[in-house]
C-alpha cells in the first residue's frame, strides 16, 4: 500500500533483518497487530510483533539472542541490534475455560487464520513490505470510520477473554473512536460483564490507568457495571445528584470533567481525581439550601485506600494518592506556616505538593464557580517564590545527627526530634542556617526535649 512506502512508515532495519532471516529459511513472516494499526494511523509504533509459520523450536535455531519465555503459547522474544521483537507462530486457540487464557494453542499455516483469533479488527491486520496489507476483517476501513469492532462474534470474543472489554473502552478513549453497535451491545450484556471479575487486578490497573490518562476519560460513565468488582462507587456516583450552587452535574460526571479539564499525564494525579469525591454519596445531606457533602474527603480517602489495595497499586501510589484525596478540598493562605505544615510537618515533597495543585485545578474547573482558582494560584505563586529560599529537608541543614550527638546528651529518637526543631527554626530564619548559629540554638532545644520527651511539640520553635 502506498502509505507504507513513505519514509516515515518504513519498518526499522532490525525488524527487516529478522524478517529476512525467517524468509531465507523458507518461512512466511509478517508484522502484525498494534504496529500495523499505528503505521496506518501515521503513528510511530512502540514495538513490533511478528507472526510466522515457523514453529517456536525452529525460531530458536535461527537467532542467537532470544528468550523462550512465551514458548508455551508459541512466542519467542528475539533481540536484534538491541531491539526486542516478539515472534509468534501462526495459531488459533481452543476454549478459554478461565476467561483469560486459551486451554490449548493450535499452530496453523496461514496468516488469515491467525488474525481471526484477535480481539478487534483494527488489531487484526498484517503487513509485509512486498505483499502490502493483509486485512481480512476490514480493520483499515474501521480505522477510517473511527470504529472499534470485535473480530467475528463479539460475545464470543469477550467470553474468551474478559480483558478485551476493558481494552475496547481503552482504545475508544485513546483514539476518540466510537464502538460499533453490535460490539457495544456485547459490552453491555450482563453475562459478559459478569466475567470481568476474572480479570487480574494488575491488568485492570494497567488498562484503566490508560483510560484515565486518555483524552476521552468520559467513557468511564459507560463502564460503571464493568468496574463494579473494583470500584462499586462509580455506579453510585452517577446516581448521586449535586443540587447546590457549586455544581452542575452528578458526582461521577463532575469527576470525569475534572479529569478532562486537568488533562494530566501523571497517573497518581489521575487516580486522585477519579477517587477524590467517591465518599460524597455516603456523606450527602439535603436541606432547603440544597445538597451538602460535609467531611467527604476523609470518607473518600478510605475508599481510595481500599480501591488501590484491591488493584495492587504500587507502594508509592498507596502512600500518595489517598493523601491527595484527603486534602483535595483544603485551600491554603499564602503564608510560611502553611508551607511548614505541608512540606515539613506532613513531609510532602515538592512533587507531591504540585500534584495536589493539579488535583485542585481539575476539581475547581469542574465546578459552576471557579473563585477558588485565585486562592490556589496565589498560594502556588507564594510557595514557588519561597521554597528555594529556605531549608525544607533535614539534609539541607548545615548540621547533621553526628553534630547533635557531639554537642548534646541526646540519643536515638531525640536526635531526630532535635533535627526537626532545628529545621523549623532554620526555615523561618534561613539566614541562621549555619553550623555555629544552629549550635547556639541547640541548648534550648535539648532542654525542651529532655523535659518533654521525644514526642514532637505542636508549637514550632521559631
Amino acid at each position: 500500500m502506498k502509505e507504507f512506502q513513505k519514509p516515515e512508515f518504513r519498518i526499522p532495519e532490525p525488524i527487516i533483518k529478522v524478517m529476512k532471516t525467517l524468509e531465507q529459511a523458507g518461512y512466511q513472516v509478517y508484522t502484525v497487530g498494534g504496529c500495523v494499526r499505528d503505521l496506518l494511523m501515521q503513528k510511530t509504533p512502540h514495538d513490533y510483533d511478528l507472526a510466522t509459520d515457523a514453529r517456536p523450536e525452529e525460531i530458536l535455531k535461527l537467532f542467537e539472542h532470544h528468550s523462550g519465555f512465551g514458548m508455551k503459547h508459541g512466542t519467542i522474544l528475539v533481540v536484534e541490534q538491541g531491539m526486542p521483537v516478539e515472534i509468534t507462530t501462526f495459531r488459533k486457540e481452543g476454549k478459554y475455560t478461565d476467561g483469560r487464557h486459551p486451554d490449548e494453542v493450535i499452530f496453523v499455516d496461514r496468516i488469515e487464520e491467525d488474525l481471526g483469533r484477535r480481539d478487534f479488527t483494527i488489531n487484526a491486520m498484517a503487513y509485509h513490505p512486498d505483499q502490502g496489507l493483509i486485512d481480512p476483517y476490514g480493520g483499515r476501513n474501521d480505522l477510517e470510520k473511527k470504529l472499534i469492532r470485535a473480530v467475528g462474534d463479539p460475545d464470543q470474543r469477550f467470553q474468551e477473554d474478559a480483558l478485551r472489554m476493558l481494552r475496547a473502552w481503552r482504545f475508544a478513549s485513546t483514539y476518540g473512536f466510537d464502538i460499533e453497535p453490535e460490539t457495544r451491545k456485547a459490552l453491555d450484556r450482563k453475562e459478559n460483564i459478569a466475567q470481568a471479575a476474572t480479570i487480574s487486578a494488575e491488568r485492570v490497573m494497567e488498562e484503566f490507568t490508560k483510560i484515565l490518562l486518555s483524552d476521552h476519560p468520559e467513557v468511564i460513565a459507560n463502564m460503571t457495571l464493568l468496574m463494579e468488582p473494583w470500584i462499586p462507587e462509580l455506579k453510585i456516583m452517577i446516581e448521586t445528584k449535586q443540587n447546590n450552587v457549586h455544581h452542575y452535574t452528578d458526582v461521577l460526571h463532575h469527576t470525569l470533567d475534572a479529569l478532562k479539564y486537568s488533562g494530566t499525564k501523571d497517573p497518581m494525579v489521575a487516580w486522585a481525581l477519579l477517587l477524590h469525591d467517591t465518599g460524597k454519596p455516603a456523606c450527602k445531606t439535603s436541606d432547603e439550601t440544597g445538597d451538602h457533602f460535609k467531611k467527604h474527603p476523609a470518607v473518600s480517602q478510605k475508599i481510595a485506600q481500599r480501591v488501590l489495595r484491591k488493584l495492587h497499586a504500587p507502594k508509592k501510589w498507596m502512600q500518595v494518592i489517598p493523601a491527595l484525596v484527603l486534602r483535595h478540598d483544603a485551600f491554603y493562605a499564602p503564608n510560611l506556616k502553611n508551607i511548614v505544615k505541608l512540606r515539613i510537618t506532613l513531609g510532602w515533597s515538592d512533587e507531591q505538593l504540585h500534584q495536589l495543585f493539579e488535583v485542585q485545578k481539575g476539581d475547581i474547573l469542574a465546578h459552576t464557580t471557579t473563585e477558588r482558582m485565585e486562592i490556589l494560584n496565589t498560594f502556588i505563586e507564594f510557595y514557588d517564590q519561597e521554597k528555594n529560599k529556605r531549608p525544607l529537608k533535614v539534609s539541607q541543614l548545615e548540621i547533621n545527627g553526628n553534630g547533635i550527638k557531639e554537642h548534646t546528651s541526646l540519643k536515638a529518637e531525640q536526635i531526630g526530634r532535635a533535627l526537626h526543631e532545628l529545621l523549623i527554626y532554620a526555615f523561618y530564619h534561613p539566614e541562621f542556617n549555619h553550623k555555629e548559629d544552629l549550635l547556639k540554638k541547640l541548648p534550648a532545644i535539648e532542654k525542651q526535649i529532655l523535659e518533654d520527651g521525644t514526642k514532637l511539640r505542636k508549637d514550632d520553635i521559631r
